[in-house]
């Protein structure tokens, strides 16, 4: 057999009949490189890390949660990691691999609710953030969401440190369309800080009704370019299906399962170690409500630790 591989006590139904097929299928590979050790598999690295958060732990704390548990035994390994092997493969991971998994889950849907949402940092380290981004953090993660309005289902989500205003919200929601455009959603809905002229252009030009209400203060100027923007906008406000928009709300209820289920902050220090646990957790939150058969149902939080009766 393999260096540190043991037939396994019990095996976790749960990693071998759905966490190890999706890795599989987003492209992780079983080893990092074909020159390392092959301690450890990458499938079960990913799997702890999503333990880490599903507990609400440090890497310190989990990797002891799982040698107290013998879940390393349940996937045939002698011993339980170090607790920087998990941090090393952290870092190592790219936020691709994490984002297939939307691709890979999502479905067909007609709509598409956008919002953004903060985490809160536990203990950032705002000069490292400050010299690798070169911005200032007041303590929280921002984060772009988009979801499934009638599935509840998040479709993609984008990381930012910082307070930025939303028109850099507006710049990152035009590259996430490009992402679920092979979803032919039909209505997209957004609260007022969407209000675009631009994004509803291309929301138009794609063939998706953009149910966004309109600033108060808005004024569009007419110009030589655009000379029937003004004439538009004014047809556009007469269509606004409330009904339709009303829909958003389901966005807010995905925000709070997901912090009510993996906590309201994060527990990484580095900004891309931050980008990786917040877009993991609404990852581990669409693997538990596709697992569940029925989105519809409330997320329940159920341990991916499986132990025998």
């Amino acid at each position: 057999m393999e260096n540190n591989v043991l037939a396994p006590i019990y095996t976790l139904p749960e990693f071998e009949g759905r966490i190890r097929p999706i890795l599989i299928n987003v492209g992780l590979e079983r080893y990092s490189s074909k020159y390392s050790k092959h301690t450890y598999e990458q499938y079960a690295l990913f799997y702890f890390l999503m333990l880490k958060i599903e507990w609400k732990t440090s890497y310190r704390r989990t990797v002891d949660k799982i040698a107290d548990l013998n879940i390393h035994r349940n996937l045939g390994m002698r011993k339980a990691p170090h607790f920087t092997t998990l941090q090393k493969f952290a870092s190592r991971l790219g936020v691709d691999v994490i984002l297939r998994i939307f691709y890979l889950l999502r479905r067909k849907g007609w709509y598409v609710a956008a919002d953004t949402t903060g985490f809160e940092t536990s203990s950032p380290s705002h000069y490292y953030i400050k010299r690798c981004d070169g911005i200032n953090v007041s303590g929280f993660v921002k984060v772009s969401v988009l979801v499934d309005a009638k599935k509840k289902l998040p479709l993609h989500a984008s990381v930012k440190a910082g307070k930025d205003c939303h028109m850099h919200d507006i710049k990152m929601l035009k590259k996430q369309l490009s992402e679920v455009l092979s979803l032919k959603p039909r209505y997209f809905l957004a609260d007022k800080a969407y209000d675009s002229v631009s994004l509803r252009q291309v929301l138009l030009e794609k063939g998706i009704t953009p149910e966004i209400p309109f600033r108060d203060y808005s004024k569009i100027k007419k110009t030589s370019r655009s000379p029937s923007v003004t004439g538009e906008r004014r047809r556009q406000m007469k269509r606004f299906n409330e009904k339709i928009y009303h829909k958003r709300s389901v966005i807010e209820a995905v925000f709070s399962a997901v912090k009510r289920l993996y906590g309201p902050g994060v527990m990484s220090k580095s900004s891309k170690l931050q980008e990786k646990e917040v877009i993991l957790k609404f990852a581990l939150y669409l693997i538990k409500v596709v697992r569940s058969g029925s989105s519809r149902q409330k997320a329940i939080h159920i341990y991916f630790l499986l132990l025998p009766p």
